[in-house]
């Protein structure tokens, strides 16, 4: 059994050191077919978010949705999906004042153009249901015509207008839609923002672990690439079915994490390499060999787990299955297939400058047998450098070593 075993790993091993020699071998054609799709995804990639749609709670095919979808084709009828609250100032909902402008913004919202049906507690009967119990506040029940997309782009126009207060009554905007709606204007605004903090910071910890810039620019390229590729293929997804505009969020995230975690593998290990007197080209090829079946496994594990958000029918979590899959690939892609290229190339330029690597603690080598099948208790991996480098920097003071 063990043999087995021993002769499957040696096959596993030849397959990916076959591949890093021919990535080590047309490396300048991987390095420019590499920028050529990064910029080819990032021209395509642009016009991702107008393609992505806003989503609701909604199970395509099921019962309740197409009696929804019936309803409203056939009767103009369906959910509410607007609700203006209306608040009385002085007195109650039921004095005539305040029935009186009820009932006007009634009959205004029903003359939107977006708006199907409106509805209100003046023009049910003084239905109680939809008063509060110290009269003080009354609902107004709208429908808006088309998808939920057409619907919230509706909802940006309709509700910084109704959102009013005069000296009679005070009215709020509010309703599943809406709520939504803000939550993705903030989420855009979020990711933007998210770019231009996490990217100077990330960039600045990277250089603290590397002590190279070339080697900090690379690894969050890896990641940009990761982020781009993922944009494209979401762009295709989008043409197919639905998309939420959620995916954008869970790109910068993963896209980015991924990316880097990949990168801290490959780059350590081909250090490692190199520290061990061995050429930029073979290098390159042993990264790819050990360390890149760590990235490999952990990317088929985490596309996996991913994927699990397939079987669940709502088009909202299918958009994040989409997104840990493609990112995974790209991410794949990006480490084990042009980083490697770009480091035969750069070679020594890599290393860290000045010196070689600090020698690390004993149980740093706890986890070499397990990751890079080696037993020797000193040898490092890629895990432990990486470990190794985020904790030294913050623990510089205990070990002179580490010192610049």
């Amino acid at each position: 059994m063990q043999i087995i075993e021993e002769k499957h790993r040696s096959n596993r091993g030849s397959m990916l050191r076959s591949a890093g020699r021919l990535i080590v071998r047309c490396r300048w054609l991987v390095i420019i077919l590499g920028i050529l799709v990064m910029l080819g995804a990032g021209f395509i990639g642009a016009g991702t978010v107008g393609k992505l749609s806003l989503s609701r709670w909604e199970v395509p095919g099921s019962e309740s949705y197409t009696a929804g979808k019936l309803l409203e084709q056939r009767f103009g009828a369906g959910a509410p999906n607007l609700v203006l609250l209306v608040t009385a100032k002085e007195g109650t909902v039921d004095s005539p004042e305040v029935r009186q402008a009820g009932l006007s913004l009634m009959h205004q919202l029903v003359a939107e153009a977006a708006v199907q049906k409106a509805d209100s507690y003046w023009a049910r009967g003084d239905t109680p249901t939809l008063r509060s119990s110290d009269g003080k506040q009354a609902l107004i029940l709208a429908h808006l015509k088309g998808t939920v997309t057409e619907a919230r782009t509706a909802l940006a126009e309709l509700s910084p207008r109704y959102q009013s207060e005069s000296g009679l009554i005070k009215v709020e905007v509010g309703g599943q839609d809406e709520i939504f709606r803000q939550a993705a204007e903030y989420a855009r605004k979020d990711f933007v923002r998210a770019e231009l903090i996490i990217l100077p910071a990330v960039f600045l910890m990277l250089l603290l672990v590397y002590r190279r810039v070339r080697a900090s620019l690379l690894t969050i390229g890896v990641g940009f690439f990761a982020m781009v590729g993922t944009l494209t293929g979401l762009r295709g997804v989008a043409e197919l079915t639905e998309v939420s505009t959620f995916a954008l969020n869970l790109t910068l995230v993963m896209g980015l994490g991924l990316g880097i975690d990949y990168s801290l593998f490959m780059i350590a290990r081909f250090r490692e390499e190199l520290a061990a007197g061995k050429t930029a080209l073979d290098s390159a090829v042993r990264a790819v060999e050990t360390a890149g079946r760590t990235v490999i496994f952990s990317g088929v594990t985490v596309a996996a787990s991913t994927a699990v958000l397939f079987v669940f029918p709502f088009p909202f979590l299918q958009s994040f299955a989409y997104t840990g899959v493609l990112v995974v690939m790209t991410s794949i892609i990006g480490a084990v297939v042009i980083l490697p290229a770009v480091l035969a190339v750069l070679g020594e330029k890599i290393m860290p400058r000045g010196r070689k690597f600090p020698a690390l603690p004993p149980w740093g080598g706890m986890c070499s047998a397990a990751v890079c099948g080696t037993g020797a208790p000193w040898r490092s991996c890629a895990v432990r450098r990486c470990t190794a480098g985020l904790l030294l920097p913050c623990c510089s003071c205990l070990d002179p070593r580490s010192r610049t």
